[in-house]
């Protein structure tokens, strides 16, 4: 994505975010709505603040880790553990129980920046838990390839085209915009992840195959 482009959906959203904020709170501020009504606009409010908020979190990260300004302080990290956590602060996140099953196949422990490592883990359960069935599971898999960790995610997942997946990693592109949005996705969830593996010399592929979603996290061996 070109730099120009990149700042022109930066705004844009931004724009599309505060619109929304400043279009509910003109009903309450001119006294056009009352009561439960009022409290459903209120609601609203609170609900695109959540958004902006969660909106620049994922920006400044996805920015920092682009500009090579974070440097990871690299610790052994229980995946068990780790998952466990991740996944409730998911299903917090979502509003929904999140089903998740992992195998741990000679690879039970990572090296690496444990927020970075935490970020990353929620941005693959949390889109897995927006978008895939109800009651389905995430199945994690860890094991090792040439003596290196890697980690699959995979879940049921809509059909996906070739370049759907390409893009996928692009800042703020949306397979399904309206459903993204009103679900409170912003578009960096994959990105961000894509550019923590990159800190950690490693790389995700993703790919789809026969209803499946699956993500590859391909470590270093000490990173």
């Amino acid at each position: 994505m070109e730099e120009k482009e990149y700042l022109d959906l930066s705004v844009h959203e931004m724009k599309n975010i505060l619109a929304a904020i400043s279009g509910y709170s003109e009903f309450i501020y001119r006294g056009l709505v009352h009561g439960p009504k009022a409290l459903e606009m209120a609601g609203k409010i609170k609900h695109m603040s959540d958004i902006l908020a969660a909106y620049t979190d994922k920006k400044y990260m996805y920015d920092l880790l682009k500009a090579d300004l974070y440097t990871p302080d690299r610790v052994w990290i229980s995946l068990q553990e780790e998952l466990e956590n991740v996944r409730s602060d998911v299903q917090m996140k979502v509003h929904k129980k999140v089903n998740m099953e992992l195998t741990c196949d000679g690879v039970d422990k990572l090296y690496g920046d444990k927020l970075l490592v935490r970020e990353l883990f929620f941005a693959l359960l949390e889109n897995a838990a927006r978008y895939m069935p109800e009651e389905s599971t995430v199945r994690i898999r860890s094991f090792k390839e040439d003596k290196n960790p890697v980690i699959l995610f995979s879940n049921a997942s809509e059909e996906l085209t070739k370049d759907q997946i390409k893009n996928l990693t692009e800042p703020y592109y949306r397979i399904d915009k309206a459903a993204s949005r009103r679900m409170g996705g912003q578009g960096f969830g994959l990105p961000v992840a894509d550019q923590i593996m990159r800190v950690h010399q490693g790389r995700m592929e993703l790919e789809y195959k026969e209803h499946t979603m699956n993500v590859r996290l391909y470590f270093t061996k000490h990173a």
